[in-house]
């Protein structure tokens, strides 16, 4: 009866033991739950809130790239700042609770999974919407021929947010901000080669050649919003010439551009890139984007990210031995100094050194006369 009785107790125990240890994650949700998952626009119209997910990479380290990335808006009459934040944040699972970290907010978003299998998830935001989303296996790559990228911002109605980056193969970068950030003004960077590479090989899951010159979040995707907050151009360049040109609106375009470029704009303040006040030397200046002829054709005015593209290479300029045919005259962009050029090689006004750009970049621009 004695050892009846010291059964029943050690069973009683036993049972309070399991019943106290923290739940366990069903294996199958760490099995399934890596990789990259795409939201089914299929299924139901989205309502853009801060919640929203178009797309999600889930790592084996408890990180995860959240698309759309994370801002964050600070409010100065009349306008609000807008600061750029990433997409690279934690997560964890706790029963059948998926918790992503906000970088914004910092706190945990919560979303419950209400489905999870190896090629589809669906969760459930704290609004009681549900998001679906399909596993994505497989990318099909392109053979664009990117040498450089310029991707510049421009804040819309009272927000702002206006920032210029260029970046090539190289990992030469050259930034230039003018709002709320860690760095101000005009920076000059050097990027790991090995994370120059890894960027630029996310825009060949894009088709660069058949991409829309203008995305528009209000008519080009089957989300609904507020009014737009920010506008973003994209220019891609190959053999110094741009060979697309896109205007975005508040990161309306397909999830792989915007998974492609979206580094780009953070990538300056990882530990892999290494920035430095950009020092103009005396005797030159960036120019202004108002070409000026001397076969009375009128003016030349470049893009703001054909500027862009050649102050860079006018900041990395060679001086050589020589003269230069005044064909064409530049008024500097923060100087009344003008530059003179035979569409090349460059002089500044009140200097007699001259300057090799490193092409032809008259005839690389979208001759635009007016």
């Amino acid at each position: 009866m004695g050892l009846k009785i010291l059964f029943i107790i050690i069973s009683y125990f036993a049972i309070l033991f399991m019943g106290c240890k923290p739940k366990s994650i069903d294996t199958n949700v760490e099995s399934f739950i890596f990789g990259e998952w795409k939201l089914d626009y299929s299924s139901h119209t989205v309502h853009k809130t801060d919640s929203t997910i178009f797309n999600i990479i889930f790592k084996e380290d408890k990180k995860c790239n959240i698309y759309p990335s994370f801002y964050s808006f600070v409010f100065e009459d009349p306008r609000t700042f807008i600061t750029y934040l990433g997409s690279n944040t934690d997560y964890k699972i706790e029963a059948k609770l998926l918790k992503i970290y906000n970088l914004a907010r910092k706190n945990w978003d919560q979303f419950k999974i209400m489905k999870l299998t190896s090629d589809t998830l669906i969760i459930e935001t704290s609004l009681k919407e549900l998001l679906k989303f399909k596993k994505v296996n497989k990318k099909e790559k392109f053979q664009n021929n990117i040498d450089a990228i310029v991707l510049n911002t421009s804040g819309l109605y009272n927000y702002h947010s206006n920032y210029k980056i260029y970046l090539d193969k190289s990992g030469e970068m050259l930034i230039e901000l003018n709002g709320y950030d860690d760095l101000y003004g005009t920076q000059s960077c050097i990027l790991d080669k090995r994370v120059a590479d890894s960027i630029f090989s996310l825009f060949e899951y894009n088709r660069i050649s058949d991409l829309k010159s203008h995305y528009n979040s209000l008519t080009d995707s089957n989300l609904l919003q507020d009014e737009p907050k920010q506008k973003i151009t994209l220019a891609f360049f190959s053999e110094n010439r741009i060979t697309k040109e896109i205007d975005i609106i508040d990161d309306s375009v397909p999830i792989d551009l915007y998974m492609a470029y979206d580094p780009i704009r953070t990538i300056y303040k990882s530990k892999n890139c290494h920035c430095k006040t950009t020092k103009i030397r005396n005797d030159m200046v960036t120019l202004g984007n108002e070409i000026e002829t001397s076969d009375e054709q009128g003016y030349i005015k470049l893009s703001n990210s054909e500027l862009f593209y050649l102050n860079f290479k006018i900041l990395t300029a060679k001086e050589i031995e020589g003269s230069i045919q005044h064909k064409y005259k530049i008024k500097g962009s923060y100087s009344d100094l003008f530059t003179f050029s035979d569409g090349r090689f460059i002089r500044i006004e009140g200097s007699e050194k001259i300057y090799d750009v490193g092409y032809w970049f008259i005839d690389s621009t979208k001759i635009n006369y007016y």
